[in-house]
């Protein structure tokens, strides 16, 4: 039914008419109470705001209109009409100017993430009401007889911390995008879901109860809320806090009509409200701003940590691409040998001659190549997958190692560079991300056997030893070492000794992060006679745990 724009706008603009023409009888009803010229207390000027924002500027003459005819039916004197004109004109050049200074100067965005526009939106509540308080007032002492310059003065600051009030508290909690999809666990959301309506119905019983003697309020209600605020700030979402702003306004307001609150010794209600809606205004600044630094904190974190993981699967993907050949060729070879037999099978049942043992043999040998391809293929995709969300759980050493060196060993045999492991026992366990410690390890090797391809004697050796409640993995080169000079670069990010367009730079630093998120450590052993890397790793995440066994290194050729 809304879909038509003619019907949309009728029902948006009853809306609007209903909800401003409420409150602001309202506002006004305080106004009459308190004695004053305007109201100190003006939800309109945040609904009108509100509204123009997320609806468009179109609606601008509805929010004078209902203006006009909530002051027209409020006063009786001769100049109402003219005096209601004039207001309901400043009320919606108001709203139209502060939209305007969001969306053209500030650049503003209704998520409130950025600090950036939580200072805009301050500012153009602080400037806005400053439009509508000057022609109202205007218009109220010209065309009202008996109003002095002193009370002009006095009115004008009433109704502009009316409106900067009723724009910092009421215009959030309607524009406010709905957050994004969160990543807290279920038990957090539950625990925030709980506690948050619990903390604010204590406040509303301390409110208006009674229980907390009058002269004792300023500090409990204080007390309450900046600590239940300031929780709200850093628990919950923007539009979550707004609202919780919201439902603190609401009840200082309350509380203050009844000569209770924070300032209680105040006998004069216009004086008291004046310097509630100075004190909710600060409140309210202080949590928006608050909330948002957090905000972009933590979405400066998930950029940082987004970038990081982007960096690790580049540099995964760049070790691969560099032995993109020796790869194929390794699984090519036993391809051939299939192709072969299987010829040879054919041969042999055209021809009529079929020897069992030929065809065993045949067979076995497809079988073996085909085993061959199937562990290629599996180190590869164990490798290539995305570890980001993987938990941390305990593997076998020696599968990680042996899952490494069937991807690069290929690769070694190419550059006539000798890969020499030493065993590693079967029980060995380690609690990790396997593909993450695999990476470490291949980048590792990949180094070794660029280091060692420009010397006479090519070898490359694995080694790992168990540390007490550590693992230790060494990689050793026949490399003359590293420089000293570049012993303390080697680590930092695009720091590379290869030449242009043969390395990122990025291995080692990559590999340095997995590391730490191990809780272990990497370093260059500068006391060797060749480069040596040692890693040490944790057997047991978050807690020590039994030495393992050490086997004796017996040396084996892979």
């Amino acid at each position: 039914m809304l879909h038509h724009p003619i019907t949309r706008y009728v029902f948006r603009s009853a809306m609007l008419g209903i909800c401003y023409s409420a409150t602001g009888l309202l506002g006004l009803w305080l106004a009459a109470t308190a004695g004053g010229y305007a109201a100190p207390v003006w939800p309109p000027a945040g609904i009108a705001a509100a509204a123009l924002l997320v609806w468009g500027l179109e609606y601008a003459p509805i929010v004078g209109l209902a203006a006009f005819l909530v002051n027209l039916v409020s006063h009786s004197e001769p100049t109402t009409l003219l005096v209601a004109g004039f207001i309901g004109l400043g009320n919606s050049l108001e709203a139209v100017a502060i939209v305007l200074l969001l969306k053209r100067l500030f650049n503003f965005s209704r998520d409130f993430v950025k600090l950036s526009d939580v200072l805009g939106f301050i500012s153009a509540s602080v400037l806005g009401p400053i439009v509508g308080a000057t022609i109202g007032i205007t218009a109220i002492f010209a065309l009202r007889p008996g109003m002095s310059p002193a009370n002009a003065l006095a009115g004008w600051t009433t109704w502009w911390l009316g409106d900067m009030l009723g724009l910092l508290v009421v215009t959030p909690m309607l524009i406010a995008t709905p957050p994004k999809d969160s990543k807290q666990t279920l038990k957090t959301k539950l625990f925030t879901g709980l506690t948050y309506p619990i903390v604010l119905s204590a406040l509303f019983v301390l409110a208006f109860t009674g229980i907390v003697p009058p002269t004792t309020q300023p500090f409990f209600f204080g007390f309450l809320v900046y600590v239940g605020l300031i929780w709200c700030a850093l628990a919950l979402s923007m539009r979550g806090l707004f609202f919780a702003v919201g439902l603190v306004a609401t009840v200082a307001i309350c509380r203050a009509t009844q000569g209770l609150g924070v300032f209680i010794g105040i006998s004069d209600m216009v004086q008291r409200l004046s310097l509630l809606q100075l004190l909710l205004g600060c409140i309210s600044v202080t949590m928006m701003i608050l909330s948002s630094v957090v905000a972009e904190k933590l979405t400066a974190h998930e950029l940082a940590h987004s970038r990081e993981l982007a960096l690790i699967a580049g540099e995964k993907m760049s070790a691969l691409g560099s032995m993109t050949s020796s790869i194929a060729h390794e699984i090519n070879n036993p391809l051939s040998v299939i192709f072969a037999k299987t010829e040879l099978l054919r041969e042999l049942v055209q021809s009529g001659n079929l020897d069992a043992a030929a065809l065993g043999k045949a067979v076995d040998k497809i079988e073996l190549t085909a085993v061959r391809i199937e562990k290629i293929v599996r180190s590869l995709v164990f490798f290539s997958r995305n570890a980001e969300h993987d938990s941390f759980q305990f593997a076998s050493l020696k599968a990680i190692v042996e899952d490494t060196i069937e991807i690069c060993s290929e690769h070694f045999k190419a550059k006539d560079v000798r890969l020499i492991v030493d065993p590693i026992p079967e029980h060995w366990q380690l609690e990790c991300r396997a593909v993450q410690i695999a990476q470490v390890l291949l980048n590792l090797l990949n180094n070794a056997q660029a280091a060692a391809s420009g010397n006479p004697d090519r070898w490359v050796r694995l080694t790992a030893d168990c540390v007490g409640a550590n693992l230790k993995l060494s990689v050793t080169d026949s490399g003359p070492g590293v420089p000293l000079e570049l012993q303390q670069k080697i680590f930092h990010p695009f720091f590379t000794t290869k030449i242009a367009g043969k390395g990122t730079g990025l291995g080692l630093s990559v590999s340095k992060g997995i590391v730490e998120d191990h809780h272990g450590s990497i370093a260059l052993d500068c006391a060797s006679d060749h480069t040596r890397f040692v890693v040490n790793l944790p057997i047991r995440q978050g807690s020590h745990s039994p030495s393992l066994n050490s086997a004796s290194a017996l040396r084996y050729d892979a």
